[in-house]
């Protein structure tokens, strides 16, 4: 319904002052007058000058009330005592409306004749219904309780929706002449509109006023035409302009009612002359004469040149039409109803054989198909032609036969989509919506490019038609040539290598069949796009991607979705390196190409310039990588070089580096029948969508392969206080190699000297100092061929000491020290005695926390976490825990994740130990903390605490895990809204709770063992 707003307000005040006992707006508070009843949930009615959406009806503020959750609301909004005195205020009216269309807000409207008391409200005035997403005006008629004192309640019954507003309050009588509502478009053409209305009283006649809105007139007051029926055409309009009507009652003696309106409505365009074509190529807004709308009113067709994320499969629009740019387009992500997109009329009655053709491509991937309705008007109805409701093999033309229909004026084209079967991923689109004659010659499709050298390009085409021959236009982008429609060559063959091209060079192309004498040729389709290679370059060659941020000059980018490219930074994105922060170096600094791995894109590629390596004796390809998961699964790089005829892997890459890290890559064996050519590919293969891996390259090399090839790949792994064992992947013929130890806490830096020479591969370094920051660096000995250069530095640190019963447990910095950045340990304590468990109680906490909401884990920067056992692989007793009580007293956004001075955790394993895993970022650091560690034996009561249950992981991709003393009665899911995602009932001690359907974001998880329950935030990731 639409919002209809009272003119001549001069006129309006006067009859309030003359006959309302009252009229409220709400515009200060909620009077006192008024009683409120707050009978269920804990959302109750309150006055907001500030409310979401349209506003207010009129002024600024209004009555509201949230919706319940998860009880439903059973909440008054009482209006004073009315003495009902017929024809003084005898109506009451008001205006109410829902936040959003998508959650429309019930409310009934009850009657006392006693007090306010919510018993006494026994008269329904208004059965339960959804208030609109617009504002609606409300009439309620009190002439039946003339004499006596009644209260009118509106009563929000709502449960899991929004929000309901309620404006401007009038008690009065009804006029003499009551007003129109619900004013209406039914129709336009070029020049009418017919108009209609919904009549309140008993009038037969009706003025009208039309205000030509394009032309900049106003409201008046005065009639444009007088006493019209219902409906109305109003003629004599002008074409393409915006116009607003505005009705009054006529009732004869009684006199006129007073003004209603605006309704607003645009004329069409007139009518265009057949043939006709419409190619959506403006920019992105409605073409010109077109027009669309929906029934919901909130949300249309869109006119895009990529996306919504699922036009086509998943985003990939395979095929192609004539113009090949923009389209028209619905997201079907959610349901909005069905949305219409109507073209201009068109004259058909130059064409023998009138024909509607268009592009349709639909993909509903794993969901059903919405639905696209084709009509066409005839002069008198709407026909509908068409209905399309299943997957399209990329973009499809769709020719409709529309000669059968008898025309009594132009024609007219309305494109329907809809989602009989509910929101999904069918973002239906189309394009080039053409009335013709049948085609004689039909034009190609599916225009290709492969195989582009500096100076050629092979292009190919799928003829949908009968033709031997083509017509080809090439133009060239990069010397600001335009479309002439005229043949750059004729009478091709297909598929055509097209010669003399220039180096380095953007080029479109566009292609026609050619149907001989007879049928003439067909339209011309295009563009599509390519660019020319650069001449070859020589090795050695190398680029280090020092261009300012732009991709190097003869280098290409592209990638599957078309979403996402590499990109040129100098510092960033946040998750190169570890967390931001870039260790070692590569040959130039400054510059790198990197890929952001936030969001799973697909495939993203780099590809080098062709380089002749014809002089190298032993060609290799060598860069700089680095690559760090963190808390996520890794990202994958792999890489290609192309040897004349083929692509040919090399190598892949999908595990952490120790900072920057060499590859060299011997591609020698390659038999080449032309320049070289590297293709980098970054890909999330093996957990998509995890976000931390942002793949950094650098200083990529075409050059001979060294004599003696350097390691990659360093680890280190089985940790203890004093050893640990080194590792690496050899990478050539080396049997031996060197390694350089430096003492990071000491104060130690590399030096380049061996502290240890002729190790094997892995190798065991003892010796170590426990707790202790360490570097390692690695150099192959190749014999004759010498040494290769030094690669790392890896860094690691040892084991602490575990504090012993009685003792003392502190964080790597020692007490109150700081602790280092990208740290991480893990401290087993055991108990001395069999029988006993051990118990950690913090007396100082100085762990960096998130206070802004951007931390890495659920409001920490820097955490711990504690497991029940001794290992990690035990339940989880405690998880990202930190806080500042001892710093600046900052405590974390996130209450399950806070700790503080005094917080002790017991373990109630058998072994009675207690694991507890430390990780800072690469950010600020902090004093960390100390806690003082006991050993006793556990009570009774300690054992079987019935509500006590341990979960892990926070944050969770697919199952977290719950374990418990006492059998689990029910687990259930809600969202941040309170929506109920699902629930399950265990009973059992453990349980593995599947989430990998629920989408990114937080989630509270209630459990409940022997009716105590307990309710925990979740992050899912």
């Amino acid at each position: 319904m639409k919002k209809i707003t009272l003119l001549f307000l001069v006129m309006i005040a006067f009859c309030w002052r003359s006959n309302a006992q009252f009229t409220e707006s709400f515009e200060t508070e909620i009077p006192a007058t008024w009683t409120i009843l707050d009978l269920a949930s804990t959302n109750s009615w309150e006055w907001d000058d500030t409310p979401e959406g349209e506003g207010a009806q009129d002024g600024i503020a209004v009555a509201r009330i949230e919706s319940g959750y998860p009880e439903a609301n059973d909440d008054y909004l009482i209006t004073p005592q009315i003495t009902v005195t017929s024809g003084l205020n005898d109506r009451l009216t008001f205006y109410i409306k829902s936040r959003s269309g998508a959650f429309l807000e019930p409310y009934e409207i009850l009657l006392s004749t006693a007090t306010t008391v919510a018993a006494d409200f026994t008269v329904v005035l208004q059965a339960e219904s959804n208030a609109p997403s617009a504002w609606t005006k409300v009439t309620l008629d009190l002439s039946a309780y003339n004499g006596q004192s009644v209260y009118v309640a509106v009563r929000s019954t709502s449960q899991d929706e929004w929000e309901l507003f309620v404006d401007n309050f009038i008690n009065d009588t009804f006029p003499a002449c009551m007003e129109p509502t619900d004013l209406t478009v039914i129709n336009t053409s070029n020049i009418t509109a017919d108009l209609t209305w919904t009549e309140n009283g008993t009038a037969t006649s009706w003025n009208l006023e039309v205000v030509d809105i394009t032309a900049g007139g106003s409201v008046t007051g005065a009639s444009t035409v007088s006493g019209v029926t219902n409906p109305y055409t109003l003629s004599g309009l002008t074409s393409n302009n915006d116009y607003e009507f505005y009705v009054q009652a006529d009732c004869g003696t009684e006199g006129p009612s007073i003004w209603v309106g605006p309704m607003s409505f645009r004329t069409s365009c007139d009518a265009f002359t057949a043939p006709y074509i419409q190619n959506f190529e403006n920019a992105g807004d409605i073409p010109d004469c077109w027009t669309m709308s929906s029934d919901s009113g909130e949300e249309d067709w869109f006119f895009n040149e990529s996306g919504p994320s699922h036009v086509g499969d998943g985003g990939d629009l395979s095929g192609s039409t004539l113009s090949n740019g923009y389209y028209a387009v619905c997201d079907a992500s959610s349901n909005h109803g069905p949305r219409y997109l109507m073209s201009p009329l068109v004259d058909v009655s130059t064409l023998s054989t009138p024909e509607l053709r268009f592009y349709e491509i639909s993909n509903a991937e794993d969901s059903d198909n919405a639905q696209l309705d084709v009509e066409v008007w005839d002069g008198a109805a709407w026909n509908l032609m068409a209905t399309y409701n299943t997957n399209t093999a990329g973009w499809e033309l769709k020719s409709i036969d529309i000669s059968g229909l008898v025309y009594t004026g132009p024609a007219q084209a309305r494109f329907t989509f809809s989602e009989p079967n509910g929101g999904g991923d069918d973002d239906i689109a189309i394009d080039d919506v053409i009335f013709d004659n049948p085609i004689a010659c039909i034009f190609p499709a599916d225009l290709t490019v492969a195989n582009v050298t500096a100076t050629t390009a092979d292009l190919a085409w799928t003829e949908t038609g009968t033709a031997v021959a083509w017509n080809i236009e090439i133009v060239n982008i990069t010397a600001s040539e335009t479309v002439t429609g005229v043949a750059t060559l004729s009478e091709i063959t297909n598929p055509y290598t097209v010669t003399g091209l220039l180096p380095n060079t953007e080029y479109e192309y566009y292609v026609q069949s050619n149907c001989g004498t007879t049928d003439g040729n067909s339209f011309w389709v295009g563009p599509v796009a390519f660019q020319t290679d650069c001449n070859p370059l020589t090795a050695p060659y190398t680029e280090g991607f020092d261009n300012g941020g732009a991709i190097p000059d003869c280098w290409r980018i592209y990638s599957d979705s078309g979403e996402e490219d590499w990109i040129f930074e100098a510092s960033g994105l946040s998750h190169v390196g570890d967390d931001g922060l870039i260790t070692g170096s590569t040959a130039t600094g400054g510059f790198y190409a990197a890929a952001d791995a936030s969001q799973d894109h697909g495939p993203r590629y780099l590809v080098s310039p062709f380089v002749d390596v014809t002089a190298l004796t032993t060609p290799a390809l060598s860069f700089y990588e680095i690559s760090n998961s963190e808390d996520s699964e890794n990202a994958q790089l792999d890489v290609e070089v192309w040897d004349g005829a083929a692509w040919n892997l090399v190598g892949t890459y999908n595990t952490n580096t120790a900072g920057w890290e060499l590859k060299t890559i011997d591609i020698s064996g390659l038999t080449f029948t032309g320049p070289a050519q590297a293709r980098f590919t970054f890909s999330e293969v093996i957990e998509p969508g995890d976000f931390d891996d942002d793949i950094a390259i650098d200083d990529v090399t075409f050059d001979e392969a060294p004599l003696c090839m350097s390691p990659t790949e360093l680890s280190v792994t089985n940790i203890t206080t004093t050893t640990a064992d080194l590792e690496w992947a050899a990478n050539g013929t080396a049997t031996t190699w060197n390694i350089e130890i430096v003492d990071v806490t000491g104060g130690e830096t590399v030096t380049g000297v061996a502290t240890i020479s002729g190790v094997t591969n892995p190798y065991s370094y003892t010796g170590l100092t426990d707790d202790n920051h360490y570097e390692f660096y690695v150099q192959s000995e190749c014999g004759v061929n010498g040494v290769s250069s030094w690669v790392g530095p890896y860094t690691f640190a040892t084991a602490i000491i575990p504090p012993a019963c009685g003792g003392v447990f502190v964080d790597g910095g020692g007490s109150h020290a700081a602790y280092s950045e990208s740290e991480f340990s893990s401290t087993t304590i055991l108990p001395d005695s069999a029988g006993e468990s051990v118990t950690i109680t913090f007396t100082h906490v100085d762990l960096e926390v998130d206070t802004f909401g951007s931390g890495d884990q659920d409001g920490c920067y820097d955490y711990l976490t504690i497991y029940n056992g001794p290992d990690n692989t035990y339940p989880v007793l405690a998880q990202t825990l930190c806080g500042q009580d001892s710093g600046n007293g900052d405590n974390t956004i996130v209450a399950s994740s806070e700790l503080h001075i005094g917080d002790f955790f017991t373990s109630t394993d058998p072994s009675g130990a207690l694991t507890i895993e430390f990780r800072s970022d690469a950010g600020y650091n902090l004093t960390g903390w100390e806690a003082t560690v006991t050993c006793a034996t556990l009570s009774i009561d300690d054992l079987v605490n019935k509500s006590a249950f341990t979960y892990y992981p926070n944050p969770v991709k697919n199952t977290l895990s719950l374990n418990a003393q006492k059998s689990i009665e029910t687990i259930t899911v809600y969202n941040m809204l309170g929506q109920e995602m699902f629930r399950t009932a265990p009973s059992s001690i453990s349980s593995e709770l599947d989430m990998s359907n629920l989408s990114i974001g937080t989630y509270f998880v209630k459990v409940t063992i022997e009716s105590v329950t307990k309710t925990i935030r979740v992050i899912k990731q």
